[in-house]
């Protein structure tokens, strides 16, 4: 279970953080 939650909990940061790469870069250009 606890591992289940670990993989999702990562994969939402890595979400969030290619969201926010993109928007970051969106803004640059």
């Amino acid at each position: 279970m606890p591992k289940t939650i670990g993989d999702l909990t990562l994969y939402s940061v890595d979400d969030l953080h290619e969201q926010l790469g993109i928007s970051k870069m969106t803004l640059r250009t």
